[in-house]
């Protein structure tokens, strides 16, 4: 199961709307907590003692259950409120970074691999990307450059993710910056590529078959690696198979 959100910036604000279980079979919408209503609506409904309440909007899933703002708590499966109140839901998103080790890798903690390896990364640019695994010796055992590639990545959370031996990347064959005009074709492609940490080798390419707009990983769990571009498609790739 899937579980998104909709999140809209309009001026100086940014907001996120709901939550929606998705089939990972799929891709269906199998059970939504927003309702669609005009934007003139949902901003009304924002100001308070004035709009009915906002539906629950999640911002923590933890095995069959959805944390939300507000305190709910949501099964995944259903969408139905398992219970009103959750104090605790920050809590429950912190600790979770705190224990994701892809979320520790990006923040620039080498990761203990085995036998006392740590696997660190590092940019000498912005159009530069790095990977190291470093033995207890401090010696390297491989050192992976994406510029020897001839390809390119943005660098930020989205854009590469570690899971289990396994580094994912969202790389194009062409340079791209991080702002640009999603309305002009650049020619360009973009990849989902699969490292292999113990050997430092590239082991899976694949074609991602959208170019108009950003791409990155969403999320990546024991069985599938979701993938979105342009903010509006979204693509799930079983990892059993990129692994």
């Amino acid at each position: 199961m899937i579980v998104a959100t909709e999140t809209k910036s309009g001026g100086p604000w940014t907001a996120s709307f709901g939550a929606w279980g998705i089939s990972v079979e799929t891709g269906e919408v199998l059970w939504p907590t927003r309702r669609e209503v005009s934007w003139g609506r949902r901003l009304v409904e924002l100001i308070p003692f004035v709009g009915p309440p906002i539906p629950a909007t999640a911002i923590h899933v933890a095995g069959s259950l959805c944390f939300c703002e507000g305190g709910s708590v949501l099964s995944i499966h259903s969408g139905e409120v398992v219970r009103e109140k959750e104090t605790d839901a920050e809590e429950w998103r912190a600790k979770e970074q705190e224990r994701n080790a892809s979320w520790k890798f990006y923040m620039g903690q080498p990761l203990a691999l085995d036998n006392g390896d740590v696997l660190t990364h590092g940019s000498e640019d912005d159009e530069e990307f790095h990977l190291y695994r470093i033995a207890p010796n401090d010696e390297s055992r491989w050192h992976f450059d994406l510029g020897r590639e001839r390809h390119f990545i943005t660098g930020n959370y989205y854009s590469y993710r570690y899971s289990e031996g396994f580094i994912y990347m969202v790389v194009s064959d062409q340079y791209r910056e991080l702002t640009f005009d999603p309305t002009k074709p650049h020619g360009g492609h973009y990849f989902l590529w699969t490292l292999d940490v113990q050997a430092g080798r590239l082991c899976q390419k694949v074609a991602i078959p959208d170019w108009a707009g950003e791409c990155r990983i969403e999320a990546v769990d024991e069985d599938h690696i979701l993938v979105s571009t342009a903010n509006k498609n979204l693509f799930c790739y079983p990892r059993r198979v990129l692994a």
